[in-house]
């Protein structure tokens, strides 16, 4: 009998098995690196897009915020002039019956009084001064009295006879609440 000699055959079925084995291997790793590069790829272009858009955003913000600096300023000033308006409306209202109160205080005033010390509180005054009579002295008592004045409840607390032969006098008087100042120069209550 004839013997075939399938080791040679046999070497080579192995050989060729190996082969593929190490083929579907490189083939595998070849594919997964190219998965891989494909990941990271994509992943770095996101990376670069979201730079890209984070560097836009920050510009314009930027922008954004220098074309807004005008108006913040703008914003200040405007709420520093109400700050002002607000204490010129003070002072206006103040003002109102700081000259209403003169302006009464003159009309009422005859012209041989003369004040020294006039005190202002809130709803009371006190007025001293000298007359050069007591006819001048009972004239502004009687305009103090008066009803359409700003004035009311005139009480004279002292009343002495000076040196020089004036008339020294105190007279203590209430004012009318919420006065309001009017061009003529004459006052009415709210």
């Amino acid at each position: 009998m004839n013997r075939i000699n399938l080791y040679n055959y046999r070497i080579k079925e192995v050989n060729f098995g190996k082969l593929r084995v190490y083929l579907f291997l490189g083939i595998g790793i070849v594919f997964s690196l190219f998965l891989n590069f494909i990941i990271y790829s994509y992943y770095e272009v996101h990376i670069i897009y979201q730079n890209t858009r984070n560097t836009f955003l920050t510009t314009n913000i930027n922008l954004v915020d220098v074309k807004l600096k005008p108006i913040r300023e703008f914003d200040k000033k405007v709420e520093l002039i109400r700050k002002q308006v607000r204490l010129l409306q003070v002072v206006e209202d103040k003002r109102d019956d700081t000259v209403t109160f003169f302006q009464q205080l003159g009309e009422v005033t005859p012209e041989q009084v003369y004040y020294k010390q006039i005190i202002w509180n809130g709803m009371m005054c006190q007025l001293t001064g000298t007359a050069a009579s007591p006819l001048y002295l009972a004239s502004l008592l009687d305009k103090l009295r008066d009803k359409k004045g700003i004035f009311d409840n005139p009480e004279l607390v002292s009343n002495n006879l000076g040196a020089d032969g004036s008339y020294d006098f105190m007279i203590t008087v209430q004012i009318k609440p919420n006065l309001v100042a009017v061009p003529d120069g004459k006052s009415e209550s709210r």
